[in-house]
Order: structure tokens, then sequence, then C-alpha cells
């Protein structure tokens, strides 16, 4: 989470994981006052990406410009694998999905799952809408902020997808992005 001012405005930036967060952290403090900066974890609390529902508790302003970005859900997952597990293959990813991402609870806040809870999460204030004062973005539609962009075919097999399909259901239906059925001849 930032809380800085720009243009007699304050915004608060949340930072959901893998969704170019650093980028766009540097670019805020380039262009903007920064008030507060919550970065870090500390007391198996990840303080980098403090959900919108905890807002409150961090950002105890009035008349603030909330504002996230979102990021595919398949290419999400394969760079969040990614950056906690360097040196693993693409064989060991398909095993994550199948033997452990397909397996975690990801109903109760867990620290060392973060990298892996859908984008809505970090956005739901309640399950069952979306809250009205903040800007969700596309991370792909900013074409200024480099992301990786990953063939899809190498890193997933059918039911690779099949399980993203399930696990990232509601980041497809709230932010629009479609859902890929691989067919091999």
């Amino acid at each position: 989470m930032l809380i800085y001012n720009k243009n007699n405005f304050l915004y608060c930036f949340i930072h959901i994981p893998r969704t170019a967060g650093k980028t766009i952290r540097n670019n805020i403090k380039k262009e903007s006052h920064i008030i507060k900066e919550y970065i870090g974890c500390k007391d198996k609390f990840d303080y980098s990406h403090i959900s919108y529902a905890l807002r409150n508790k961090f950002c105890n302003f009035n008349k603030v410009l909330y504002h996230t970005y979102v990021r595919n859900p398949y290419q999400r997952i394969i760079s969040s694998y990614f950056y906690k597990n360097p040196n693993n293959s693409i064989v060991d990813f398909r095993i994550f999905i199948k033997k452990i991402l397909r397996y975690m609870d990801l109903s109760q806040y867990n620290l060392y799952l973060i990298y892996y809870y859908p984008c809505y999460f970090f956005i739901y204030e309640t399950i069952n809408k979306l809250p009205e004062d903040i800007i969700i973005e596309k991370i792909e539609d900013h074409k200024d902020i480099k992301i990786n962009q990953y063939n899809l075919t190498t890193y997933y097999d059918q039911e690779c997808i099949s399980i993203i399909n399930n696990i990232y259901e509601k980041d497809f239906e709230l932010f629009n992005y479609e859902k890929k059925v691989l067919v091999y001849f």
C-alpha cells in the first residue's frame, strides 16, 4: 500500500502481487509526494500487499482515491511461481499447479500463499461485489509498463488450464479476462 499526494489529491495504491507493483510504486514516487509507504513483511503480515478491506486500518484519511491493477490469471500465476521459485522448471510449475495449488486453502490469510491469491481478494470488502470507490485497471492495458507475456501453451497443459480456470474463476469474470481452453491434436 502506498499513500501519496499528487495534484492536491490524496491517493492510495493497493499493490496486488505480480501486477508490476514495484514499477508502479517507483513511478508514483517520481511524480508525487509520498505520505506513507507500507512495505515488507513483519509478524507474518505482508505490508506491501495490504488489501482494500483493511484500508481503514492503514489509510485513515478522508477523501482518498483508491486504485489498483489486476493481471490476467494465467500470466500472473506463471509470474508468481517463477518469482518464488526462480530455479524451477516448467515441469515443476505444472506439478505445483496439479499437486499443490489445486489444494491450497486460499480462503484464509497466509503470508506464504499471498502471491497465489486471486486479485479480487485484494479488492473485495464484501464477498458479493466490488467496491465502487476504487479504480481497477488491467496492467496489460498500460503499454508503458513492461510485464512479461508468457506463451501459455508452453507452460500449461489442459489439466493446468482447467485448475486455473476454477481457482481464478472470479478474476476472469470480474475483470473480464478470457478463459482459455487448450486443445491438442
